[in-house]
C-alpha cells in the first residue's frame, strides 16, 4: 500500500488510535508524523452523564489515555506548524496557564480555526478569555459550561475574532442579552451557528437582535431550556397573584365589619334582657306588655338575620363581578402577549430564513399559532426539536407543507394523531430520524405509513416510540412488508407493554444492522434476547432495564456474542458473575455498564471486569448488596478511564478507603474530581467509623 492510501486511512482515526498505530513500525511512524495528520488535536475527556439507554456514541470516541499536561501539549503542537483545531473539552485538570502558556508559544495564533474549551467549569477566567482574543482566525469556538464568562468577555472575543461562524455558549449562567447583541452586531451575516441552551438570563430580546442585525446566514440555533418568552409570563403571573391578594384583603375587611355589627347587636339584646329581668321582678302585673316586647325583640333578630343574608349575597355578586373582570383582563393580557411573540417570531423567521437547525425544547409557553407563524418562514429546515411544545395535528400539516427538506423531527409529549403523520411522510422525503416518545395517539397505524414511505426508497433509520401503544402485530407487519428495514440503526421501544419476544425475533431477523436498541420495561424473556444475541452482531448500545424475566442464560450470550457492545444497561435483571466474566473476555472495549438492583452480582464479577474491561468510563452498581469495598477498590484502580462509579445503597462500606481511592485516582490517573462521583449512604460517614475499625479493615484488605 502506497503512502497516499495510508495517509487517507489514517486521516479518519482519532488522536489516540493514531498514536497507537505509530508504534507498529518505523514507516507508519514517519507517515503519522506528517503534518496533514496532526492538524487536528483532540485532548478531550468527555463527561458522561446520560443514561445507558440514551448513549449513542461514536465507535471511535474514546478519551485520550495519555497524561495531558503542559509538556504533552507542547510536544504535540510542535509537530505541526499549521494546526487548525484543538479540543480541550473536559480537561478540568488543566488550568488556563497550562493551556495558553503552551499554545501561545508556537506560531498558531493566526492559523487556528477551531478551539473547544467546554466543560472547564471555573478553570477559565479573565486571563484565559483575553488570550482567546489572540487567535484572530478562529471560526469555531466552544465555551459551554465555562461558569466565569460574562458579557464583557464576549464583547472582547467578538471584537478580536471577526471570522467566527460557530459559537457554543451552553450553560453560561452569567450571560445576558447584551452578549447576543455584541455577537450579532459584530458578526452579522458571518454567524452560522449559535447555541445558548440553558442560559437563564437570556430572553426573547435575543431574537430581536438576530433580525435587527441581519444575521441572514444563520443555519443552526439552539434555544432549548432557557428563559426565552417566559419572563413576561412570570411578570403576568406575579401581577395576578398580587391582585388576588388585594381581593382577599378586601374580603377579610368586610368580614371583620360584619363581625363588629353582630357583636354590637348582641350587646344591645343582652342589655335589654337584663332590663326585662329587672322589670319582671318589679312589675309582675304587666306580663302582656313584656310579651309584646319579646315579640319585638324576635322581629329585630329576624330582621338582622335577613340583613346578614342580603350582605352575603352582595359579597358573592361583588366577588363574581371582580373575578369575571380579572379573567377578562388576563385573557386580554394573554392575547397581547401572544401578539407580541408572534411579531418577534415572524420578523425572526423572515430575517433568518436560511435556518437549517432549530431547537425549541421545553418552551410550552409557545402556542400553536406562534409556532405556525415561525415555521412557515423557515422553509430550509432540516432538523427541528419541539419536545414539550404545543404540537398539534394542524402544526404537523404546516411542517409537512413548508419543510420538504426535513431530516430530523422530535415532538416528544405531543398531542397528535397517527393520521397527521401521513402528511409528514408524504411531503418530507428526507425524514430519517423521528422521535415520538410519550405521544399517546400513536398505535399500529403508524407502521402502515412507514411502509408506504419505504416503498418510495425513503427509510427511517432512527425511530423512538417510548410508552406507545404499538404491538407485536404492528411491528411484524412493518418488518415483513417494508423493503428498507435493514436500514434501521436506532430503535427505542421502552415501556411498550404490548410487545413480546416475537418483536425481537422479527427485528433481529430482518434488521440485523441495528446498532442501538432499547426494550426496557417490556415483557420480554430469554427467548427474545437470544434472537438478538445471535443475529444483531453490530449492536453498540442495549437497554434491558426492568426486564425481570431475563436470566443469566440469555445474558451470557449477550455478553459473549456482541463484541462491539459499548453500552449495556441491565437494571433489575438476573445477571450473574458468569455473564460479567464472558463480557470481560469477549468485549474489552465496553465503556458504560449499568447494573443497579442486580442482587446476584458479587465481588467476583467486579474482579472479572477489572481484568478485562480496562476502558470502562461509567459503571452503576447501586443497591448491589453483595459487593464490598475491596472489589470497588480493585475495579477503580484497574480502569484508568473510569469517570463515574455509583455505589449508593451498598451497606458496610469503608469511607476511609473510598476517599483514598478518590485521591489516588486524582493524583495518578488524571481523573478529575468533578467527573468522579463516588456516592454512598449517610450512614457511612467517617464519624460513624472508629479509627480502630478502619485500621483493622484496611490491614485485612491490604
Amino acid at each position: 500500500m502506497n503512502i497516499g492510501d495510508l495517509l487517507n486511512i489514517f486521516s479518519y482515526l482519532p488522536f489516540k488510535k493514531l498514536q497507537m498505530c505509530g508504534l507498529v513500525c518505523q514507516k507508519w511512524n514517519r507517515i503519522i508524523q506528517n503534518e496533514l495528520l496532526n492538524r487536528k488535536i483532540d485532548f478531550s475527556f468527555p463527561k458522561i452523564e446520560q443514561k445507558i439507554h440514551s448513549f449513542f456514541g461514536n465507535d471511535d470516541s474514546l478519551p485520550l489515555q495519555a497524561r495531558v499536561n503542559r509538556e504533552v501539549i507542547r510536544k504535540t503542537i510542535a509537530k505541526s506548524e499549521n494546526l487548525i483545531s484543538i479540543n480541550f473539552a473536559g480537561c478540568a485538570r488543566l488550568d488556563e496557564f497550562q493551556i495558553f502558556g503552551s499554545i501561545c508559544k508556537y506560531p498558531i495564533t493566526e492559523t487556528l480555526q477551531e478551539l473547544n474549551l467546554s466543560e472547564m467549569q471555573e478553570k477559565i477566567t479573565d486571563y484565559g478569555f483575553r488570550n482567546i482574543c489572540k487567535f484572530t482566525s478562529l471560526r469555531k469556538l466552544s465555551l459551554a459550561t465555562c461558569a466565569m464568562i460574562n458579557d464583557n468577555h464576549i464583547e472582547l472575543i467578538v471584537n478580536s475574532c471577526e471570522n467566527l461562524e460557530d459559537i457554543n455558549l451552553d450553560n453560561c449562567f452569567q450571560l445576558t442579552d447584551r452578549s447576543i447583541q455584541s455577537i450579532t452586531s459584530k458578526l452579522k451575516s458571518k454567524l452560522k451557528k449559535l447555541s445558548i441552551a440553558s442560559c437563564p438570563s437570556i430572553t426573547e430580546t435575543c431574537l430581536i437582535y438576530l433580525f435587527d442585525n441581519e444575521c441572514t446566514s444563520l443555519e443552526s440555533l439552539d434555544l432549548s431550556n432557557i428563559s426565552v418568552f417566559q419572563i413576561e409570563g412570570e411578570k403576568r403571573n406575579d401581577e395576578k397573584k398580587e391582585e388576588e391578594k388585594e381581593i382577599e384583603k378586601e374580603i377579610e375587611i368586610e368580614k371583620e365589619k360584619h363581625k363588629e355589627n353582630e357583636n354590637e347587636e348582641k350587646k344591645v339584646i343582652k342589655s335589654k334582657e337584663k332590663e326585662l329581668e329587672k322589670d319582671q321582678k318589679k312589675e309582675n302585673e304587666n306580663e302582656k306588655e313584656i310579651e309584646k316586647e319579646k315579640d319585638k325583640e324576635k322581629t329585630i333578630e329576624n330582621e338582622s338575620e335577613n340583613e346578614k343574608e342580603k350582605d352575603k349575597d352582595k359579597e358573592k355578586t361583588i366577588k363574581n363581578n371582580e373575578n369575571s373582570g380579572l379573567e377578562s383582563d388576563f385573557n386580554s393580557e394573554d392575547f397581547e402577549m401572544q401578539e407580541y411573540l408572534s411579531q418577534i417570531l415572524f420578523q425572526f423567521g423572515q430575517a433568518c430564513n436560511k435556518l437549517k437547525t432549530l431547537n425549541l425544547n421545553d418552551h410550552s409557553e409557545l402556542n400553536e399559532s406562534c409556532l405556525i407563524i415561525l415555521i412557515t418562514e423557515l422553509t430550509e429546515l432540516e432538523t427541528l426539536y419541539l419536545d414539550g411544545c404545543e404540537v398539534t395535528d394542524n402544526l404537523i400539516k404546516i411542517i409537512s407543507e413548508t419543510c420538504p427538506k426535513l431530516e430530523t423531527l422530535s415532538i416528544q409529549d405531543a398531542d397528535i394523531s397517527v393520521n397527521s403523520l401521513s402528511y409528514l411522510f408524504e411531503s418530507c422525503g428526507c425524514l430519517t430520524n423521528l422521535n415520538l416518545n410519550y405521544v399517546d395517539g400513536i398505535n399500529d397505524d403508524l407502521f402502515t405509513f412507514l411502509i408506504e414511505q419505504n416503498k418510495n426508497d425513503r427509510a427511517i433509520s432512527v425511530l423512538q416510540l417510548t410508552a406507545n401503544c404499538v404491538s407485536d402485530y404492528g411491528v411484524k407487519y412493518f418488518i415483513e412488508n417494508s423493503c428498507c428495514t435493514n436500514q434501521i440503526r436506532e430503535l427505542d421501544l421502552e415501556n411498550c407493554l404490548y410487545l413480546s419476544d416475537h418483536t425481537l425475533a422479527f427485528l433481529s431477523q430482518y434488521s440485523p444492522q441495528i446498532q442501538v436498541l432499547s426494550v426496557s420495561c417490556c415483557p420480554i424473556t430469554d427467548q427474545g434476547l437470544v434472537f438478538v444475541a445471535n443475529n444483531c452482531k453490530k449492536l453498540i448500545s442495549l437497554n434491558i432495564d426492568d426486564c425481570e424475566k431475563i436470566t443469566s442464560k440469555s445474558l451470557d450470550l449477550i455478553c459473549s456474542q456482541l463484541i462491539y457492545l459499548k453500552a449495556l444497561s441491565a437494571r433489575n435483571t438476573q445477571i450473574e458473575d458468569s455473564s460479567l466474566q464472558l463480557l470481560s473476555q469477549s468485549n474489552p472495549y465496553i465503556t458504560m455498564l449499568a447494573l443497579p438492583d442486580c442482587k446476584t452480582i458479587t465481588d467476583k464479577g467486579l474482579v472479572y471486569l477489572s481484568n478485562g474491561c480496562k476502558m470502562l468510563q461509567w459503571i452503576d452498581c447501586q443497591n448491589c448488596s453483595q459487593i464490598t469495598t475491596k472489589a470497588i477498590q480493585t475495579l477503580s484502580l484497574a480502569c484508568d478511564d473510569l469517570q463515574m462509579f455509583n455505589i449508593s445503597g451498598i451497606p458496610n462500606l469503608n469511607p476511609l478507603i473510598l476517599s483514598k481511592i478518590k485521591s489516588y485516582k486524582f493524583n495518578h490517573f488524571s481523573i478529575e474530581l468533578d467527573f468522579w462521583k463516588c456516592i454512598y449512604d449517610d450512614s457511612l460517614d467517617s464519624d460513624d467509623v472508629t479509627d480502630s475499625e478502619t485500621d483493622s479493615e484496611t490491614d485485612s484488605e491490604n
